[in-house]
């Protein structure tokens, strides 16, 4: 009879302890619980956050690739219209795609530089090669795309023109081209005596361009590839 009275007894003088190890318990896990929840607000805001930034990110990605399909159909349009043909215009879109492939810079820059070219006179068969010397010359002097617009809306108003000015060795030196002595390096004769000829009017436009895309590539050549392949 003495032993249910001492258990009952001591189970009820351990009373005190055991509701403080009981609210430890429930203060332990209410912790837990709390810590818990903050863990995974946090995975989801972060789980949001780059949903939200997934999502604008194929957003971006969908209205490029809607731009540039529409600026190439624009493109071929116009290649159409100018060259007289839809063979022609797909050749030389096809030309564009096989080159800009090997270049560090866009393709839409080729394709702005080429419709600028063609519109002011410039024959399709000396784009490519105008381009390439373009390139060389941009990437060796540190350019940017914008700077292949530049280049090629000069030397197109050259060709429209059918005379290279003063002003225009200015334009190109200040894209770091000495337009001068490229050209005369190509034709047997100094900067100064090009720089001469064009005063008197007597270097053919044509024959400047040439000289100096030829220019271009001899000291400028193999640039873009470098460029390309960093």
């Amino acid at each position: 009879m003495g032993r249910p009275a001492n258990l009952v007894v001591n189970i009820l003088g351990n009373n005190s302890d055991l509701a403080r190890a009981l609210s430890s318990s429930d203060s332990a896990l209410g912790k837990f619980g709390a810590g818990a929840n903050q863990v995974m607000t946090g995975i989801a805001t972060k789980w949001t956050a780059a949903a939200v930034a997934g999502g604008i990110f194929v957003t971006s990605v969908f209205k490029t690739g809607v731009a540039y399909n529409q600026l190439n159909q624009t493109a071929t349009a116009a290649f159409k219209t100018i060259l007289g043909s839809a063979d022609a215009a797909t050749g030389m879109m096809d030309e564009l795609t096989k080159f800009s492939k090997t270049s560090p810079f866009p393709k839409q820059a080729f394709i702005e530089a080429t419709q600028q070219m063609l519109g002011f006179g410039i024959q399709s068969k000396k784009v490519i090669p105008y381009l390439n010397a373009i390139q060389d010359a941009v990437a060796a002097t540190g350019g940017s795309a914008t700077q292949i617009g530049e280049i090629s809306l000069i030397m197109s108003q050259i060709s429209a023109a059918g005379k290279i000015t003063g002003q225009d060795l200015m334009q190109f030196a200040q894209r770091g081209i000495d337009a001068a002595s490229l050209i005369g390096g190509q034709l047997g004769k100094t900067g100064p005596q090009i720089k001469d000829a064009i005063t008197k009017g007597t270097l053919d436009a044509g024959t400047a361009l040439d000289a100096l895309a030829a220019g271009m590539e001899a000291r400028f050549g193999g640039a873009a590839n470098n460029v390309k392949q960093t």
